[in-house]
């Protein structure tokens, strides 16, 4: 039997909803079904229905944590980054700068997944998600073009492929520039970040080639206001040839489902963009749930 690491952790930050699902299915392994899973964790089938669909809004408790790593089926699983994904981390006497600012731009991070998953999930929409751009074209039978000057989609994004909508392809960058969050940078620092360092490709792409990005709905995701704003401002009477889009979230919201506002960008073709607060999704009756339906009171794996 594995053995706790003797380190005391306490909460800190919001669970990584996305990574935490994944550690699950990790540790479940592929002989035995989530709800056995649950039962040999000692922990209601529903709390872990949960975890695997990233509805939770708050860590799990500890001892759960502990079960999971116990009970893993995946022998390589990692104590400490499972507690991590729950938003738990080590206790320290005090936290120098360094920590501080490492804190502020994970809790971003996490604010800003969690919110756009948050979201697609109440969208109830058949959906797929790769990191591979050209296997969700693949997925969605639609043909991946390739710039014939390597200009790349870029890193740092979430990327989902939707069926029955167009653009069919939806991409999310987390757009904050964590210097200014911390207010080291001016906002003038911001901008040249996020045009040229950040996205130029990106923009290249709209520019040179935009029958690549045809299929493609672009997502520029902010958790602080004041850079969103400045980005807004000097975007404002731009046009553009796709589909491109801001959006400001509250990373204050302890459930992570706030989306304070998105601005469109005008095209050249007089097209709008919809934007991704307007989608509309299927609605869905708890009967639909396989797992049945969850209760409060049964929630027995959540921190208080």
């Amino acid at each position: 039997m594995r053995e706790i690491p003797d380190e005391k952790y306490i909460v800190a930050g919001k669970p990584d909803k996305e990574r935490l699902a994944r550690y699950l299915n990790e540790a479940k392994g592929f002989d035995r079904t989530m709800r056995d899973f649950a039962l040999l964790c000692g922990v209601e089938p529903s709390t872990f229905s949960r975890v695997v669909k990233q509805k939770i809004t708050r860590p799990l408790k500890e001892n759960v944590i502990q079960a999971i790593y116990i009970n893993s089926a995946d022998e390589d699983i990692d104590y400490d980054r499972l507690m991590r994904a729950n938003g738990m981390y080590k206790e320290k006497s005090e936290e120098d700068e360094f920590e501080k600012a490492s804190r502020i731009r994970r809790d971003n991070d996490i604010s800003v997944r969690n919110t756009i998953t948050n979201r697609i999930e109440e969208l109830r929409l058949p959906y797929v998600s790769s990191h591979r751009i050209s296997d969700i074209f693949r997925f969605l039978d639609k043909p991946y073009k390739k710039s014939k000057y390597g200009l790349l989609p870029g890193w740092n994004k979430m990327a989902y492929g939707f069926k029955g909508q167009e653009p069919a392809v939806w991409l999310f960058y987390n757009s904050n520039n964590y210097e200014l969050i911390n207010g080291s940078f001016s906002p003038e620092r911001g901008l040249r970040d996020f045009f040229y360092r950040g996205f130029s490709q990106l923009f290249l792409l709209d520019e040179w080639e935009p029958e690549i990005l045809e299929s493609v709905k672009l997502n520029f995701v902010f958790s602080n206001e004041e850079q969103y704003f400045n980005i807004k401002a000097a975007l404002g009477n731009r046009t553009v040839n796709s589909s491109m889009s801001l959006i400001l979230i509250d990373p204050n919201d302890p459930d992570d489902k706030t989306i304070v506002e998105e601005f469109a960008l005008n095209r050249r073709d007089g097209k709008q963009a919809i934007r991704f607060i307007d989608i509309k999704g299927n609605s869905v009756s708890d009967s639909d749930d396989d797992w049945g339906d969850w209760d409060e009171e049964y929630d027995d794996g959540m921190e208080d």
